[in-house]
């Protein structure tokens, strides 16, 4: 269809059109409009402080002449249509045309509804034409009701067009809430957009809605509702929905994907943030006070044996900015014992404000500012203290970290934490997996992720163990787990926790199980599987993992097992590496 060649946009109104000022809030609200004219539409919704519209297109073939098929594609600058317009289509042979017509406009987004009967014969209909559309070209919003039948139905749509990250739902939210489980599985799906037809009233309503946009769904748009009777209320929701999550979800929000790289210290000199979210975990730092404070009072024990310790000589290995030498000077008041701490940390920025704090603390603290593994010393210690973990317990390199610091122990010198290990479940997420499958390598590396985003499958289980001091200075690790599924789902990897004892009382993590939670502190990790592998309930689920290095990297490796056998991803660390 040739647009008219007489259009002209009133330079007020382009100007009006071009100012693309979306609402700076967490929501990004538009309407369906219910004018032909794209102008007329987003007149109307600029007026409204509405941030898009929604416009319908005509099935191709019904009249190869009518001229409403689409919007004429002058009527509004590029600029417009990219940012403020999002089409959407008609079933079945609609579909083509939709996508071909936003994809020459240059729009980001195109709605394709699945029929409400969501028979076979629609979803496959919608994953062909998905399959065979052009690349790059906009993201595709599949509409589909939020009920048990729509999940199962976009997840049909999800796998015939093998989970492509352009590809997300579009909740059209009619009729009572679905269950829980369906709803957590919206949240992990994390819907591009909600469609609704009615204000969102009533508790059970708004409590659903909330759930699903804990995932991170930012933008709805209303079909027949007014704009008066539905935003507050939206408005509401999206802020009690952000406002509940936790702060790695907030962290997961500043990475838009939900993808985390994980923290590398040794590598990389950490930033003032990052520094701020592990001091931030009170009861971690409350925990190693009172374990510093009972391994001090055993270390004075032993001196005072000997009658030749003045104080008792402790190691602060990786201080940062001070927190565990707070917390260690803490301890020494609680017991009385006499410390002197020596604080190291190869931060050049970081040690500045050690230097800093020595005249706070007293003159019992030396700051060194080196690499741990060459601290010139003559002297040994005896108690080290370090929180080198990371999300997975050894992905920080604790074991290479303080391998390089055990000649400077006591005979009987401590180490907290004295040990770690890693857990490994596997998991269904499959926004996080579509994220990580956009990244170059992407399968092949461990990201940081927030466990809301996961759906767990069958129970954690132990996979690698680290004892500090260890002498054998073995850190590779091989391990197969045996999973058998809880429910029926999809797997698309494995989320690795850890936990931490700092002795036989004190133990933290951010495993689901740990006494002290510092889930704030250190994101779990995500193992992604090249290809989703779905499950049945009881099913039997088999991994083998590895942890490998050679002179001056450490991986991590893993292969699905069974029921199928996969491939060994990150064999050599060519996807992804720790630098020690």
């Amino acid at each position: 269809m040739a647009p008219p060649s007489s259009l002209v946009i009133p330079a007020r109104l382009k100007a009006r059109l071009e100012a693309v000022d979306r609402p700076a809030r967490l929501l990004e609200l538009g309407s369906r409009a219910y004018s032909t004219d794209p102008r007329i539409a987003l007149g109307r919704a600029s007026a409204a402080g509405l941030a898009f519209v929604v416009l319908d297109l005509w099935a191709a073939g019904q009249d190869p002449d009518r001229e409403d098929v689409a919007p004429p594609e002058p009527a509004l600058p590029p600029a417009v249509w990219l940012q403020r317009v999002v089409a959407r289509g008609a079933p079945g042979a609609g579909y083509a045309v939709a996508y071909g017509w936003a994809r020459h406009t240059g729009l980001s987004a195109v709605i394709l509804p699945l029929p409400e009967d969501l028979s076979a014969d629609a979803i496959l209909a919608l994953g062909r034409a998905l399959a065979s559309r052009d690349t790059p070209g906009p993201d595709v919003w599949v509409e589909v009701p939020w009920s048990a039948a729509g999940h199962e139905a976009w997840r049909r749509v999800a796998a015939l067009v093998d989970h492509d990250p352009r590809v997300a739902p579009c909740l059209r939210i009619v009729g009572r809430p679905p269950k829980a489980e369906v709803l957590a599985g919206w949240r992990r799906a994390v819907p591009a957009c909600l469609a609704l037809t009615a204000p969102p009233t009533g508790k059970v309503l708004q409590a659903a809605l909330t759930e699903v946009m804990r995932g991170r769904t930012r933008r709805a748009y209303l079909d027949g509702v007014s704009q008066e009777a539905a935003q507050p209320e939206l408005e509401t929701l999206f802020a009690e929905a952000w406002t509940g999550v936790p702060h790695p979800a907030q962290l997961a929000v500043d990475h838009a994907d939900g993808l985390i790289d994980p923290v590398q210290p040794l590598r990389d000199h950490i930033g003032a943030v990052v520094y701020q979210n592990f001091e931030q975990v009170a009861p971690k730092y409350e925990a190693y006070r009172r374990a510093v404070g009972s391994a001090l009072k055993d270390a004075w024990h032993k001196a005072q044996r000997g009658k030749k310790a003045k104080a008792v000589q402790v190691a602060v290995l990786g201080a940062g900015r001070g927190p565990l030498v707070d917390a260690t000077l803490a301890a020494a008041d609680d017991t009385g014992v006499p410390v002197k701490v020596t604080a190291v940390e190869k931060n050049p920025h970081a040690a500045v404000t050690l230097r800093q704090r020595r005249k706070a603390w007293g003159g019992r603290v030396e700051v060194i500012e080196s690499d741990m593994r060459q601290v010139p010393r003559e002297g040994r210690f005896h108690l080290a203290v370090s929180e080198l973990l990371g999300g997975f317990g050894d992905n920080e390199l604790s074991p290479e970290c303080l391998d390089g610091v055990q000649g400077l122990l006591t005979k009987d010198g401590v180490s907290l934490p004295r040990r770690s290990t890693s857990y490994l479940a596997p998991v269904e997420c499959e926004f996080l997996w579509s994220a990580a499958r956009k990244k170059a390598c992407s399968l092949d590396v461990a990201y940081g992720v927030h466990p809301d985003r996961a759906e767990v499958l069958a129970g954690y289980q132990p996979c690698f163990t680290f004892e500090h001091p260890d002498p054998s200075s073995d850190f590779t690790r091989r391990v197969g787990l045996r999973f058998v599924a809880e429910r029926a789902g999809v797997v698309h990897g494995f989320m690795g926790t850890f936990d931490a004892a700092l002795d036989d009382v004190e133990i933290f993590g951010n495993h689901p199980d740990a006494p002290i939670s510092v889930a704030l502190g250190w994101a779990p990790l995500f193992f992604p599987l090249r290809q989703p592998l779905r499950v049945e309930k009881g099913e039997a689920l088999e991994v083998a993992f590895f942890r490998e290095r050679d002179a001056r990297r450490v991986w991590y490796a893993w292969a699905l097992m069974a029921p199928v056998q996969g491939a060994l991803q990150n064999a050599g660390g060519e996807g992804g590496f720790l630098t020690y």
